[in-house]
């Protein structure tokens, strides 16, 4: 059961009441224990209520992980009764934890325990990509793959396609044209050659990096042959293909990225 709004009651023990609504995560019901789940790497949070019963200002909240170490921050708010906890999951492995929040009273007892399950998935690479530069794996008005923060004419998916940082505007273009190889094999002039940058996982991404030539930038012709691998950086790669023969002696290249 999914809940995004409402309020769900989880326990009651000696006054304390804890209910759960999820803010920015989404709570699944299993087996009465709470869900909330996450990308790796995102903030997860949920916020609680904290019944204002006699006596209960003066209690503890803490949430401890499996091992009995505390894991993320509870702000609360003894007014209006709300809580609620975040955690920075950066340094937290994909999979499944079992968190107990606790209320403990001024002695050090526990009055209250109230387990839940954070379940983070590992993130996707252009989650990874939106996590470091907006830091939140999440699509929003900013990082969407139309949108263009940086104004420098190339979309946030063009940005990610070519490995180009969304937030800083650059006049350096993603494809480099030279008439000697980047392989660095031979200085020897030779055939026109266009290289650009492409994602090493493009296929798991499900990017497809199309090469176009055109004698007179109306009619465009898609490359013959398949690029060549000159250099690899770990996550990024570059290839480059040679020009096709022209009648006219004059050529344009373009790279188009598709998704597949």
């Amino acid at each position: 059961m999914k809940n995004k709004s409402s309020q769900v009651y989880l326990h009651y023990l000696a006054g304390l009441l804890f209910a759960v609504s999820a803010t920015c995560n989404a709570i699944d019901m299993v087996n009465v224990r709470p869900k909330i789940a996450a990308v790796a790497g995102d903030r997860a949070k949920f916020t609680a209520r904290f019944s204002a019963s006699s006596g209960n200002d003066g209690m503890v909240l803490r949430a401890l992980d499996e091992q009995g170490a505390v894991i993320g921050t509870i702000s609360r708010n003894n007014e209006d009764g709300m809580m609620e906890w975040s955690c920075d999951t950066t340094n937290l492995p994909a999979g499944e934890k079992i968190i107990d929040l606790q209320a403990v009273t001024a002695g050090g007892q526990i009055a209250a325990s109230v387990p839940f399950s954070l379940v983070l998935t590992s993130p996707t690479n252009i989650e990874k990509w939106r996590q470091q530069f907006f830091g939140a794996s999440a699509v929003t008005a900013s990082s969407s793959g139309t949108e263009d923060p940086d104004g420098d004419g190339r979309s946030n998916f063009e940005e990610f396609a070519f490995g180009m940082n969304p937030n800083r505007a650059s006049d350096e273009s993603p494809v480099v044209v030279s008439d000697s190889s980047l392989s660095g094999l031979s200085g020897e002039k030779g055939p026109m050659r266009a290289a650009f940058r492409r994602r090493k996982s493009y296929q798991a991404d499900g990017l497809d990096y199309v090469v176009e030539f055109s004698n007179d930038l109306t009619t465009w012709n898609v490359a013959s042959s398949t690029p060549n691998l000159v250099a690899d950086d770990g996550s990024m790669e570059m290839v480059e293909t040679a020009f096709p023969p022209s009648a006219t002696g004059t050529s344009f290249v373009r790279i188009r990225v598709v998704n597949q």
